[in-house]
């Protein structure tokens, strides 16, 4: 109530905050990371045959574990249905993996469509990120999810859960899709859309996702929000005591 401004990551968020702060103080920041320096890999042609899908996520329980469940019976569907055209790479560790792994195994799915890279380091996630054509992320009860930036930042385009922060680091329909957060069927129907008709959007989206991350996303872009917010309460002060 007394500050002079509040940022929120998060526009979800500032439908809490309304209530008890002037509307002139509160102020959108979206989120960023170190970013400026990454370089988008030249991608080759997508192989119809084989869409390269990918997540990073830590394999904890709770809401990841909801999430990888969501994956896991989308993918076995999928595969039931045969519809094989894709591999799918989970990049990150954690207590969990060994239920994570099994949820897949209980699924069906085999070495042929799926690969666990364990924990990754910063380059090793960007290689792997650069020979993707596609993130995929359910977004249970996501506050933003920092690596559908990175994701967006190494030129992916995203399919995720539309939930808390979510729609301020993907744009629907432009760097990716948003679907009802947890509804399988949504994200399956999606996900298929992404693997047949739409498959050739892939690349554009991605581009465009590359362009805001450089754009509304860095720490570059975070300092011009907070400097030109901080500059207008420090003028306005002076005014004051003037």
């Amino acid at each position: 109530r007394h500050a002079d401004a509040v940022f929120s990551l998060n526009r979800a968020d500032m439908e809490c905050l309304r209530p008890i702060c002037d509307a002139r103080k509160l102020h959108y920041l979206a989120p960023f990371t170190q970013i400026e320096n990454w370089q988008v890999a030249e991608r080759a042609d997508i192989d119809p045959a084989c869409v390269k899908l990918v997540t990073t996520a830590m394999m904890r329980d709770g809401d990841k574990m909801k999430s990888f469940e969501v994956l896991a019976s989308v993918l076995g569907r999928l595969k039931r249905e045969n519809a094989e055209n894709w591999h799918f790479t989970v990049i990150g560790d954690g207590p969990e993996r060994t239920s994570v792994e099994g949820l897949f195994t209980a699924q069906g799915i085999t070495t042929q469509n799926l690969c666990f890279a364990g924990l990754c380091s910063s380059g090793q996630t960007r290689k792997h990120l650069a020979s993707a054509d596609l993130f995929v992320w359910p977004a249970i009860n996501e506050a933003y999810g920092m690596a559908l930036l990175e994701a967006q930042a190494a030129g992916l385009p995203v399919l995720a859960g539309n939930t808390g922060g979510v729609p301020g680091v993907v744009s629907d329909q432009k760097t990716g899709w948003l679907v009802p957060v947890g509804d399988e069927d949504a994200f399956g129907a999606q996900l298929t859309r992404c693997l047949t008709d739409q498959i050739d959007t892939l690349r554009s989206f991605g581009r465009n996702a590359a362009t805001k991350a450089k754009q509304d996303h860095t720490i570059g872009a975070a300092s011009d929000v907070l400097g030109s917010e901080l500059r207008k309460i420090v003028l306005n002060a002076s005014a004051d005591r003037a």
